[in-house]
């Protein structure tokens, strides 16, 4: 696998407006090359998701944004946010932040969470001057579907994320093709985040035809990352991929 296919990442993005109208024109232009269509709140009270847009970006690295004006010394009155669609359990993930108060740049703290069952689970807290990022670091957590939320003194937005673990993990079977009654022989290889061989619980799941599982079985790699398992296969089974 390349370099450049292991770095192919999905992001979020996240605009709008924190009151009023007067920074429509600039937040247009910075989102102009990303993807983004703003939207217009109601109010700027935390708690609500005033102005909030959140779409799947394309693959790569994210968009790259046009030059943008000074910082000024107003309100924050929009932002625009991008981050990463799937975050990796056990790793640091970086949340990059722009803020705007009409035509200019502006400052001030703003607050990343990512949320399970109404609890936060991880949760960094900054001062962005103009543009920043955010560095949320994330314990080891179960796979699942969680809430980020982006917070200011003016302004909360809320998105879905995915969170998986971290690393890769590799399966290879013996031949491409079985009949029934015969074995298939797996072999597994787990990577971390490096791509260096890692000793990890790994849990295998298989699948028939029709969907229904049919195999499963949690194996514990070597120091190589490596581990094989048998899986027979019965006298009637579905056929198919």
């Amino acid at each position: 696998m390349s370099d450049k296919a292991f770095n192919r990442r999905k992001f979020i993005r996240l605009a709008g407006l924190a009151g009023g109208t007067a920074a429509v024109p600039t937040l247009l232009a910075a989102c102009s090359d990303s993807g983004v269509t703003p939207t217009v709140g109601s109010g700027g009270s935390p708690g609500s998701t005033p102005g909030f847009t959140a779409q799947s970006g394309g693959p790569g690295p994210g968009p790259t944004v046009p030059p943008l004006p000074t910082v000024g010394t107003g309100p924050v009155d929009s932002y625009v946010a991008l981050a990463p669609a799937i975050f990796r359990a056990g790793q640091t993930e970086k949340i990059s932040v722009t803020l705007f108060g009409g035509a200019m740049l502006a400052g001030g703290t703003v607050k990343a969470e990512l949320i399970k069952n109404n609890q936060a689970v991880a949760s960094v807290e900054g001062t962005i001057t103009g543009r920043g990022d955010l560095a949320l670091k994330l314990p080891q957590l179960a796979e699942d579907v969680y809430i980020l939320q982006l917070s200011g003194t003016s302004f909360q937005a809320q998105s879905q994320v995915k969170v998986v673990a971290a690393g890769l993990l590799f399966v290879e079977s013996d031949k491409p093709v079985y009949k029934p009654g015969q074995s298939i022989q797996l072999r597994v290889l787990r990577l971390n985040p490096d791509l260096r061989p890692e000793a990890d619980s790994v849990t295998v799941e298989v699948l028939d035809a029709g969907g229904t599982k049919v195999f499963k079985k949690t194996l514990q790699t070597d120091q190589f990352g490596m581990a094989s398992l048998s899986m027979p296969l019965s006298a009637e089974p579905n056929l198919g991929a």
